[in-house]
């Protein structure tokens, strides 16, 4: 550990606070939805504000365009922006409100981008898997600590948006905290002209080397929201409905979150000792097997198998596993981050349109395997 950059750390607790900000919006936004507007309608704008958060993360495709002309402290100061937006919606209606949750995502996507690419070039070569882990397990923590403070709404008369000047704090303290560690990165100035411009050629490989994490991480998205559905119904299975939310709440946001910031590093750490395409074959083939077995099992097992780490690992090989095809972390990470927003929204329509849960898994497990087939096809094309 002694040759992990310090910076490391902030980038961490930046991760921490931009997590904890978008988990207390999610728990904030939804309950202020159910709060105000009847089941159908409500799950309707939930639907509404899910795509408007996955739309805005497209913009992190154009950050290696940007940074190719401005400089990268530009992109920085503009997510000051995000916390402007959630300070915003204390003072606009739930509706007016799916305009600035956009432009808040927008900008987060921006923020949580550049962690990631500081992450990537301060870590030292053979240790790029652990630094990474490093900085995105505060990500991992903050998501949890975020979705147990809006319990206080439960047991206080505080309406849900009078808690949005929180959100902006935590945005605005995550925002300082990268400006920070920018300006105390020594070598930054000299690794940020790297980014190779969007030229046809770039395109062109970007294009179909994209395909397996586009694939993944739609079949993995697939399966989040059916298990999602699936621990529901388990909890309701022990007489804990979702109206027990203390419960529902460790269980859904704040163990997994601990669990996963300690798995974080460790995926990084086994990262640097292995050939990273065959780390990524081997999780996307895992999911294969743990989602029929999650969604065919009862409590307990269930909730033993929900709290697996098994996100920290993928995610950390696919951002491992682009920056080893593309050599460069700014169109790396833009690349991932812009990848889950498109497979999220796709996640969404897709669990809109297909209601049963066996056509749901045949779906995710196809999915899965046209992923691991590409990604082999890409390997053997490299070899």
């Amino acid at each position: 550990m002694r040759s992990i950059p310090i910076i490391l750390y902030l980038l961490a607790i930046s991760n921490m606070f931009l997590a904890i900000a978008w988990s207390l919006h999610t728990v904030i936004s939804r309950r202020w939805i159910y709060l105000e507007l009847p089941r159908d309608r409500a799950l309707e704008l939930v639907n509404f504000i899910l795509s408007a958060e996955y739309i805005a993360l497209f913009i992190t495709f154009l950050v290696p365009l940007i940074e190719t002309r401005l400089r990268r402290l530009f992109l920085i100061y503009m997510t000051f922006i995000q916390s402007i937006a959630f300070l915003v919606i204390t003072f606009i209606d739930i509706y007016t409100a799916i305009i600035m949750t956009g432009i808040a995502s927008a900008f987060g996507a921006i923020l949580w981008v550049e962690i990631l690419i500081l992450a990537l070039e301060i870590s030292p070569a053979q240790r790029k898997g652990l630094g990474l882990g490093i900085a995105t397990a505060g990500g991992t923590l903050g998501w949890g600590l975020g979705g147990v403070i809006p319990l206080i709404t439960f047991l206080t008369p505080i309406h849900p948006r009078n808690l949005y000047p929180l959100v902006a704090l935590t945005a605005l303290i995550s925002s300082y905290i990268l400006f920070v560690a920018y300006r105390h990165i020594p070598r930054v100035k000299d690794l940020q002209n790297s980014t190779k411009p969007f030229s046809p050629s770039v395109l062109r490989e970007l294009s179909w080397r994209i395909t397996p994490i586009l694939l993944c991480y739609t079949g993995i998205a697939l399966g989040w929201n059916v298990a999602s559905i699936k621990l529901q119904e388990d909890l309701a299975l022990i007489n804990i409905g979702i109206e027990a939310l203390p419960i529902f709440s460790l269980l859904y946001t704040t163990i997994p979150s601990v669990i996963g910031a300690v798995a974080r590093p460790l995926a990084g750490f086994i990262s640097d000792r292995i050939d990273i395409v065959k780390g990524f074959i081997a999780i996307a083939t895992i999911y294969t097997i743990y989602y029929p077995l999650l969604f065919t099992s009862r409590p307990p097992i269930s909730f033993v198998l929900w709290l697996l780490p098994l996100y920290s690992f993928y995610d950390t090989f696919s951002i491992l596993y682009l920056e080893k095809m593309f050599r460069d972390p700014v169109l790396s990470c833009s690349v991932i981050i812009a990848s889950q927003g498109f497979t999220g929204l796709v996640a969404l329509l897709v669990g809109l349109a297909m209601k049963s849960l066996w056509s749901q898994t045949a779906l995710i497990i196809a999915i899965l395997v046209l992923g691991i087939l590409c990604t082999i096809k890409i390997k053997s094309l490299k070899s």
